[in-house]
């Protein structure tokens, strides 16, 4: 093969992107064992020698911190734990990276179930990050095992790689340029500093039994830089089943910008968007695609108390994509809350006559205690957008939540929203401290109908589901020709999310690529009219659409069941498919996937063999040209894919530089 040269002095690193690899995640939960009732037993693990890390995501455009003791975050952008590539405080989320805008304080899971003790039921939740009793107690319950070989494992696609640790981590089994793979579980019963993990509300910490598996993902390719996904797996390893499981993701996002500006924090704005309208290439007619998003944004933009300008400190947003809900028959559950000493602020949407023990929503938002953070998990519950809480008459009244038939359209039930203090409501919709619950549940099988008619679910040991979100960051959402006129009233309608709705609908689609046939049945996604992936005849040459917009031709082998008519049907939703792809079933969703998570998009070309030598002062560089050459085409487009090198110089040969 020919190759090509340059000559290049000083001293430098050069760096070739490598092609992502394909993995599959399981997404079935185990076969059980018989029900056995009864409480969690026997997990009284000590954590003083919890081996516990921070990493840092920073290989693309979103920097995010990574424990393996349960949440995302770090304590703070200036203080908090270091990053051990650098040694300085490792950032929350930061995007863009290097910017010093964060847009989180701590995010993490929440799991409770019910369990019986010395013949009472009641509720138990175990968290990562709870967000408001920190200051009290060791608030954590989600630690790692033993030092040594509990700690995070990262490895990478790239070829020849080292982290910044000097291990090599270069592997086949990896998934995205920066995995990182990290195990806890709520068996802890003490802090690894030895004190006891007890809550102020509930007592001493009872674990659930259970243990996380936490895989995280990043890219620096362009159409994957702005987010992160991660993949849960939750496994009950108690030796008693777990009666009517939920499990919730908790995100507290404070945005602005890290060491210029104080309690930066107090003017945040939260809000949900389920779908938007997209014109596919070479159309003119919108098709409406889901994305299932939460968002937390500063309300302006600007610094607290600036009023005016366009001198923004955070203009962009960042939220979390519900890319595979744990069961896809649930409904997404969205709670958000305002956290203050002062109950005249501590507020959070909720029913009226919802049902909260002792009746609590009706004072606070809050959810302090395990009992009303289980509430908070199941009350299926979907908020309004923060935005609204000043407007009772006009939106919040006129949009009670509504459940209906999700085929047949029929009401089945309708809940009314209480009114927040008029005096505070203003306050509260302009901005504050905070943060959203995304949750889901009751998980497992079910099991038997109570006497009060409830249908009750089981998690037997050994059993274990899955779920996988994305972190999303995303440009622009305040725009510095026309901006927020000011602080205290602020207008919707200036709000930009074009940006977040791409990125958000990018991370499904390198989740469960739709241009890929990753099962080889000859179907490269579920749902007919949105991606043109269909013919009316079995050995037809059909047209698919690539990324670009361009066409390639292949022969159809036929569709799938009920995929000729273009729209969700429950024909089309209830096809069946092999248990590991069943996440696509009756989820309500036209899946533009095949079923198969890929955790793939476009890869670049091949790696070239390069060579170098050395003349005087001069590096001459020879790789082979197998990256350029036409017989090379793109796995997807099916077309010729070449954008060029990248080559990096450094002064002092440091692959950090």
């Amino acid at each position: 093969m020919m190759k090509a040269s340059s000559t290049i002095r000083w001293m430098f690193t050069l760096v070739f992107a490598a092609a992502l690899l394909l993995t599959a995640a399981d997404v079935r939960a185990r076969t059980s064992e018989p029900m056995q009732r009864g409480p969690v037993a026997g997990y009284n693990t000590q954590a003083g020698q919890a081996q516990v890390e921070y990493r840092v995501h920073d290989v693309g455009n979103i920097w995010l911190t990574i424990t393996n003791k349960g949440y995302l975050g770090n304590d703070s952008c200036t203080s908090g734990q270091e990053d051990p590539c650098t040694g300085e405080p490792a950032p929350q989320l930061e995007f863009p990276g290097g910017s010093d805008q964060q847009y989180l304080f701590q995010a993490g899971l929440w799991v409770g179930a019910l369990i019986q003790e010395e013949g009472f039921e009641y509720p138990r939740v175990s968290f990562a990050v709870e967000g408001w009793n920190a200051q009290d107690f060791q608030s954590n319950e989600m630690y790692p095992g033993p030092d040594p070989g509990n700690g995070i494992v990262e490895i990478t696609q790239r070829q020849n790689a080292f982290n910044c640790l000097g291990e090599f981590i270069s592997s086949d089994s990896a998934v995205s340029e920066q995995d990182f793979i990290a195990v806890y579980t709520d068996t802890h019963r003490v802090t690894p500093g030895g004190q006891a993990i007890n809550d102020p509300t509930d007592g001493p910490h009872v674990p659930l039994g259970i243990r996380i598996t936490q895989k995280s993902y990043s890219w620096s390719y362009n159409y994957a830089r702005d987010f992160i996904i991660i993949d849960y797996t939750i496994k009950n390893i108690a030796d008693k089943f777990l009666k009517n499981l939920y499990i919730g993701l908790y995100v507290d996002g404070d945005v602005g910008l890290c060491g210029a500006e104080q309690n930066y924090h107090t003017d945040d704005i939260t809000g949900f968007v389920s779908t938007f309208d997209f014109v596919p290439p070479g159309q003119t007619d919108p098709i409406n695609l889901t994305i299932n998003s939460a968002y937390i944004v500063d309300n302006d933009g600007r610094a607290v108390g600036v009023s005016s300008g366009s001198d923004f400190t955070a203009p962009g947003v960042s939220g979390t994509r519900v890319v595979r809900a744990p069961n896809p028959k649930l409904r997404t559950s969205f709670n958000w809350w305002i956290s203050n000493g002062d109950p005249n602020f501590d507020f959070g949407p909720a029913w009226v006559d919802d049902g909260s023990p002792g009746d609590w929503t009706a004072t606070y938002g809050t959810p302090i205690g395990d009992a009303r953070k289980y509430f908070v998990l199941s009350n299926r519950e979907f908020d309004y957008d923060q935005i609204h809480v000043d407007d009772y008459e006009g939106y919040v009244s006129n949009n009670p939540q509504e459940f209906r038939d999700r085929f047949t359209g029929d009401l089945l039930e309708v809940h009314e929203w209480r009114e927040a203090d008029a005096a505070n409501a203003q306050n509260l919709a302009n901005g504050f401290d905070t943060r959203y619950l995304l949750s889901w549940g009751p998980l497992g099988i079910f099991d038997y109908i109570d006497d009060a008619g409830n249908r009750v679910y089981r998690l037997n040991p050994g059993e274990e589901f899955s779920m996988t979100i994305a972190v999303v960051g995303a440009e622009g959402f305040h725009d510095r020709n026309n901006p927020q006129p000011s602080d205290q009233e602020i207008d919707p309608t200036l709000f930009d999310l074009n940006d977040f709705y791409y990125n958000a609908d990018w991370a499904a689609k390198v989740y469960d690529n739709p241009m890929f046939d990753t099962n080889n049945d000859g179907w490269y996604g579920e749902d007919t009219g949105l991606d043109s992936v269909y013919s009316e005849s079995i050995g037809d040459t059909i047209e698919f659409i690539d990324w670009e917009g361009d066409l390639f031709s292949r022969v159809y082998p036929g569709p799938d069941e009920g995929e000729l008519d273009g729209q969700l049907d429950p024909v089309e939703d209830e096809v069946p498919r092999p248990a590991k792809y069943d996440y696509t079933v009756n989820n309500e969703l036209f899946d533009q996937g095949d079923g198969e998570p890929d955790f793939q998009g476009p890869p670049p070309p091949p790696v070239p063999i390069v060579s170098s030598t050395a003349e005087g002062r001069d590096l001459i560089l020879l790789w082979e040209k197998n990256a350029e050459d036409s017989t090379y085409q793109d796995p997807f487009s099916r077309q010729q894919d070449f954008e060029g090198y990248r080559v990096y110089a450094s002064n002092s040969g440091s692959e950090n530089e």
